[in-house]
């Protein structure tokens, strides 16, 4: 699987995670099981995907100082 396919992969897990409040160990093992990861991809996979959603009240802190107030950030984007 190439970097972007993972990455994008990643995105999109993430974007559910915050967007419908899906549960992320639900969707980790979906999307490995659904894109055949292998051992390596699986393990970056997890480890970004839990550790953005472990630290996710830090990295909106500190996203917020590039951020306008009162701006809409898209949940895309952010």
């Amino acid at each position: 699987m190439s970097n972007y396919q993972l990455r994008s992969i990643i995105a999109d897990v993430l974007f559910r995670v915050e967007k419908n409040k899906s549960f992320s160990h639900i969707l980790i093992d979906h999307e490995i099981r659904a894109n055949h990861f292998s051992a390596k991809d699986a393990a970056l996979f997890t480890e970004i995907v839990y550790g953005t959603v472990q630290r996710q009240m830090t990295i909106d802190y500190y996203l917020e100082k590039f951020i306008k107030k009162n701006k809409k950030l898209d949940l895309f984007i952010k």
